[in-house]
């Protein structure tokens, strides 16, 4: 072969094992793309909601003077709360998490919006972060497809596993608790609901962190319920305690 002949096919060569690289990273983009929609559901592409709740700030003192525990309340809905910011560092870090992996899983960037945004609307579908002070999770919580959990505001709030044995998970020794439950709705049974909460800040940021680095780990194209477990300050100790898949 002359030297001229080499150079061609050596540029033939590289051309082919860079259109092979390219074609391979695109098909792994692609399933993996396709796996992702099995969890989040089809709407991830153009219309899937990441939803934080709104809170208004109480009055700081009880009528007896004292300083009140828990400072923050949902407007329109029930129960009170207590964060360390007024804009809660535990949902902004929370949606960072979801976006991120959407960005990187799905190739798309889900819609971040409060839950007065689209408190009306049911016809979508959303990851909403928080119990009570977001009026999605609510309307997870609430819904006749939630088989899974319960959650009860106190002073000590609970989860309580819905069915079965009624498994109860409540604060305890620096360990927090969070829930994820995931739901087709039969009144619009091509949306995904996905509710993300905590009993404390950290059982939901811990939560949120679990679903978006193991999301493979998840059910595919199933609704489910699963219980996390968290210490304290370190959303990367998330780890599975319950379970429910249907």
């Amino acid at each position: 072969m002359t030297w001229w002949g080499q150079i061609i096919f050596n540029i033939i060569g590289g051309a082919i094992v860079a259109l092979l690289t390219w074609l391979s990273l695109w098909l792994f983009k692609r399933y993996q793309k396709y796996d992702f929609k099995k969890v989040f559901g089809k709407d991830i592409s153009d219309n899937f909601f990441v939803v934080y709740g709104e809170m208004k700030i109480r009055p700081l003192f009880e009528k007896d003077g004292r300083p009140v525990s828990w400072p923050y309340h949902k407007p329109g809905g029930k129960g009170f709360f207590n964060v360390n910011l007024i804009v809660s560092f535990t949902e902004t870090k929370s949606a960072k998490y979801i976006s991120e992996t959407f960005g990187k899983a799905g190739g798309t960037s889900p819609k971040l919006v409060s839950d007065n945004e689209i408190k009306e609307k049911l016809d979508v579908s959303f990851l909403s972060i928080g119990g009570y002070n977001n009026f999605k999770t609510i309307d997870v919580l609430n819904c006749k497809e939630n088989i899974y959990y319960d959650l009860k505001t106190s002073i000590d709030p609970v989860v309580i596993v819905a069915k079965g044995d009624k498994t109860v998970f409540s604060i305890k020794d620096n360990y927090d608790y969070g829930f994820i439950i995931k739901i087709r709705p039969v009144s619009f049974p091509n949306r995904t609901w996905i509710a993300v909460a905590g009993l404390g800040e950290w059982g939901t940021s811990g939560a949120v962190w679990y679903l978006s680095k193991n999301w493979k780990k998840l059910p595919k194209n199933k609704s489910f319920g699963m219980i996390i477990k968290v210490k304290g300050y370190q959303d990367e100790s998330a780890e599975v305690v319950h379970k429910i898949v249907t």
